[in-house]
């Protein structure tokens, strides 16, 4: 089997695991949260208080996991994640860490009742299991290519939303439309083979959410009339501004809490938050059932028997307009949280208003309220969101498919209408988090530029005619990973890029045949001039030994590391030992004492006392078993390090050349004037002695000047490039990055 394929299939399944895992954990928790707060013993007002507490222990967990364990398991994820799939991996934001933060978080936050969802943290943790599982060594070959590493967690991400509701087709597309620019239709499958083993494995583990989660019971003719249909394309328009108002009041809520640092405390923000749900959602019984249920109860068929007190319309609009407040404000404090459920929440209870009022209007149209709460819950996601793939998954939700038409009308128009206003939710949190994202140009001035306007000419160039000392200040006075190479610093005719590793690899190698050189010429005597210029003629030869020389240079610097390791552990001991000496002491003291006083008789029914001399045997023999488990270990430990430390580790910053060059030429060898010399920056030599990890490349990617931002925009986001060189005439003119397209913006 491709390893590919292995690859999807294991991440599938664990995906579903995880998943199964945490949705046993939140039932369990809001099982337990009602039991303990529906007792008759007590008054009705004590049950209030153990909900409310309870759901301030529960989201002080998550606040915990965000504050102690990882700050970056902030939110949903999703932001962070689409800047990860744009090309740049962030492993702070894929770390095991992360993962765990991530995982008990969102449990915390779905048990606490909070007005957010659990898809936004899922895809988040599926793309960090995605990321973990490349470092097992059978799939090293996607470990180190980072546009196939890109594309598993592309696959994760579907996966982690196909496990939320157990909606495969809709997950994929959603997963697309919310983390992608630019997407290949190649790597369709891959998402889609990915989400159905997440979902197979959960239906065969007989956990909920594989399709039809809301099941529905509409009239299979079609349960609307053609006049419903002009009301279907106003809610489209009017759920289009209620999305572009939430994404605008997320905005204020996220630069408030930058403003203002009592907003930025994360428990003292999961307490309030909390106490004001725990709250609200007490009273009624439906909504202390969790979130399945409240959608479950919107989308009914018949009359909703459970909100008629005292006014179903009154309920309805009250609950709304807190859930709004409430939503928008949970998903911008430091807590685990997601935003597609409550956005369904939300539409789906605007949208059963709607229905209800429009039945009230025109009792002969025979209006059934249950399809407009489906239409509204795609609607007003999608205009939050700005995704198609928002009806796909309703579809999926409901099983029925009798609500297409005004389903995707509504969506459709609603996006439409939310992206004329505001950004996408997602991009706003993105964009307001600093994290580092190509945005695309919409700008009609950003179009009609040219990559000049972008590139900057500050650079450090590597040119044919430097010596070894302007090599090793350029990089140790630069950070770069890849350095343009230029005939001279006049002309600048760009022939090739190289990576830092290579030019460290190079520069390394010749420290080494220079310093075998000054060894030989300490070793030998002073009269012995035409042995040291034989040696200087031969260097060429010296260099054949440079890895048998590295090797030892590696083998001691192990032997080394194991001595301080064994004197660390040496110290340790003889500390023990001291400490059990001292027992020993005491106890011998103690029991001097008991003979003296004569309150050493033996108790009846009682083991006979120990001799003085066999408890002190005892402990010393307990020491001496202590030490020996303590070397024995210790030598297994030796026996099992294997690491091995990088060239990078030998690379000398300290070290001169010029002062290497001086010392030859004091000694009037041949050496010195290699040294003082240009560095031999063949392009052809590099290949030749390296092969494909020469890291050098011939034919880099080069626009000019006059290109437009536009195209290299595109380049930039279908190839994943982080940098593209700009030249005029072969001549170097200057180098555009990805962060010159990330604040290609702020220009204007």
């Amino acid at each position: 089997m491709n390893e590919t394929w292995l690859f999807l299939m294991l991440l599938g399944f664990s995906c579903a695991l995880l998943g199964v895992a945490c949705d046993t954990a939140m039932r369990w928790l809001v099982e337990k949260r009602r039991e303990w707060s529906s007792w008759e013993e007590i008054p009705f007002f004590a049950n209030y208080v153990i909900w409310v507490l309870l759901g301030i222990l529960y989201a002080c967990v998550s606040a915990f996991c965000v504050a102690e364990i990882n700050p970056h398991s902030s939110g949903s994820g999703m932001p962070s994640i689409k800047s990860i799939l744009s090309g740049l991996i962030l492993p702070q934001y894929l770390s095991i860490r992360c993962l765990v933060a991530k995982t008990i978080g969102v449990i915390g936050t779905i048990a606490a009742g909070l007005a957010c969802g659990k898809e936004g943290p899922y895809v988040h943790m599926c793309a960090m299991l995605a990321y973990q599982l490349t470092r097992i060594p059978i799939f090293k070959r996607i470990r180190k290519n980072n546009g196939i590493k890109i594309q598993m967690l592309g696959a994760g991400c579907a996966a982690g939303f196909g496990v939320t509701f157990g909606a495969p087709i809709g997950g994929v597309l959603y997963s697309i439309e919310t983390t992608s620019t630019y997407y290949f239709v190649q790597n369709l499958w891959k998402a889609f083979f990915c989400a159905f083993c997440a979902t197979a494995l959960i239906k065969l583990l007989g956990s909920d959410g594989l399709l039809a989660l809301f099941v529905t019971e509409f009239n299979s003719e079609l349960p609307y009339t053609t006049l419903e249909l002009l009301f279907f394309i106003i809610a489209g328009f009017l759920y289009g501004l209620a999305g572009a108002l939430f994404v605008f009041y997320v905005e204020q809520i996220t630069l408030l809490r930058k403003k203002y640092k009592i907003l930025q405390r994360p428990y003292l923000q999961a307490i309030l938050t909390a106490t004001v749900t725990g709250v609200f959602t007490f009273p009624l019984d439906p909504l202390r059932k969790g979130q399945s249920a409240i959608i479950g109860g919107f989308f009914v068929n018949g009359p909703m028997m459970d909100w008629q007190s005292p006014n179903i319309l009154f309920n309805l609009t009250l609950f709304t307009i807190i859930s709004f407040i409430l939503c928008g404000y949970t998903i911008c404090i430091p807590i685990v949280s997601g935003l597609f459920t409550p956005t369904v929440i939300l539409g789906a209870s605007s949208g059963r208003l709607l229905g209800e009022l429009m039945n009230l209007a025109f009792p002969a149209l025979g209006i059934n309220p249950g399809g407009y709460a489906v239409v509204g819950a795609a609607a007003f996601s999608a205009g939050v969101t700005r995704t198609v793939a928002s009806g796909i998954i309703v579809f999926e939700l409901t099983g029925q498919m009798t609500h297409l038409l005004p389903v995707l009308m509504t969506v459709l128009i609603a996006a439409s209408v939310g992206n004329f206003f505001t950004l996408s939710v997602y991009d706003t949190l993105l964009r307001e988090k600093g994290l580092p994202y190509i945005p695309a140009i919409k700008n009609s001035k950003l179009m009609k530029k040219t990559v000049g306007y972008v590139m900057t000419t500050d650079m450090h160039l590597l040119t044919t005619d430097m010596n070894y000392h302007d090599l090793q200040h350029l990089l140790k006075n630069s950070e770069e990973h890849v350095y343009p190479l230029v005939n001279n610093k006049d002309e600048r005719i760009f022939l090739c890029q190289i990576q830092r590793f290579a030019l460290e690899r190079h520069l390394f190698k010749q420290e080494i045949s220079y310093r075998q050189l000054v060894t030989h010429l300490e070793d030998s005597s002073s009269d012995s001039s035409d042995d040291d210029h034989a040696m200087a003629d031969n260097l060429k030869v010296i260099g054949i030994s440079i890895d048998a020389d590295l090797e030892r240079r590696r083998r001691r610097h192990k032997e080394e590391k194991r001595e301080r390791r064994r004197r660390r552990k040496e110290k340790k001991l003889k500390q023990k030992e001291k400490e059990l000496l001292a027992i020993q002491q005491k106890l011998e003291m103690s029991i001097q004492q008991a003979k003296l006083q004569g309150t050493s008789e033996a108790i009846p029914g009682s083991p006979s006392p120990l001799p003085l001399e066999s408890s002190a045997d005892i402990i010393a023999q307990f020491a001496a078993e202590k030490s020996v488990k303590k070397l024995k270990k210790l030598e297994k430990l030796e026996k099992k390090q294997k690491t091995i430390p990088s060239k990078a580790e030998y690379f000398s910053s300290k070290c001169g050349f010029d002062n290497l060059a001086k010392y030859l030429a004091s000694h009037g060898t041949a050496g010195h004037e290699e040294l003082q010399g240009p560095v031999a920056l063949d392009p052809e030599r590099f290949i030749e002695g390296e092969g494909d990890n020469s890291g050098v490349d011939l034919c880099p990617y080069t626009v000019m000047e006059t290109s437009p931002l536009s195209k290299v925009h595109f380049m930039f986001a279908v190839m994943g490039l982080s940098h593209i060189w700009v030249v005029r005439e072969g001549r170097l003119m200057g180098l555009v990055a990805k962060e010159n397209l990330m604040n290609m913006e702020k220009k204007e």
